[in-house]
Parts: C-alpha cells; structure tokens; sequence
C-alpha cells in the first residue's frame, strides 16, 4: 500500500467519513462496537477505499432522499476493519484526529470476553459519552 494512498483514503475520510460507536446489546447491558462511516455518491471511490481496508459498501436508501438525485452509498466499517483503518490514516487526519485517537485508545484497552463484567460496560459508556461530544453539531 503506497503512502499517497493512505493519505488520500484520510483526506476522503476526514471530509466525507464519521466514527461512532454501535450499541451491542449483550445479557448484562449495552456494549459499543466501533464503526467508521463514509458515504458518497461516487461509488468508486468508497470502493478503492474498500479495497485497501475492507468494509461493506451498501446503497443508502433512505426514504427522505429526493427523487432526481444520485444514489447515495454508504461503506461502512466495524471495529475489525475499523481500526487498522484508523490507525493506518491517523498521521494524515486533521478534522477527525481526536475521534480517531479516542476509537483506537478504546479498542487498545477493550476487556475481551464474553461475560463483560458492569465496571467495563460503564467505562465503554463513558468513551461513548466522550465522541459524542466530540461529534456534537451546532454552536
């Protein structure tokens, strides 16, 4: 993979991409997963970015989109791909650089089994909390 590639799939992602964290339910409460998002109406470039990192690409088909526009599609990564994504682009990111740091820090320190005890469950909610800020709009 050339240097130009990655700093190209950044600058994609740091104007057209989103990270966030999806809930996963499990028996003893939620639990966040990874996701990075970027969506286009260009499909071939969701797909060179795809290409290089893996992700699904999948045509978003809201129901408020307009008729007479192009479709719109959506590659979305989890935490497998997501974070190799992540750290790969991070050097490049400028917009997005915070979020990027906070998704990796939480999938470095993730507690990896399946009973996941409350302490970890609510240190996963606070990391949450925190990119919401970080993603919050307006003023």
């Amino acid at each position: 993979m050339k240097d130009t590639d990655v700093a190209y799939c950044a600058g994609f992602f740091d104007g057209e991409g989103s990270i966030t964290f999806r809930k996963i339910r499990l028996k003893n409460g939620d639990s966040y997963g990874v996701l990075a998002c970027a969506g286009n109406t260009d499909r071939d470039v969701l797909e060179f970015v795809r290409s290089l990192f893996g992700g699904r690409i999948k045509l978003n088909n809201r129901k408020w989109i307009t008729k007479g526009r192009k479709p719109c599609y959506v590659l979305r990564m989890n935490t497998t791909s997501a974070i190799p994504f992540l750290v790969a682009i991070r050097p490049y990111l400028h917009v997005k650089a915070e979020r990027a740091d906070l998704a990796i820090e939480y999938a470095e320190t993730r507690y990896r089994t399946k009973t996941v005890p409350v302490s970890e469950i609510q240190r996963r909610s606070q990391f949450r909390e925190r990119l919401l800020v970080l993603n919050h709009r307006g003023i």
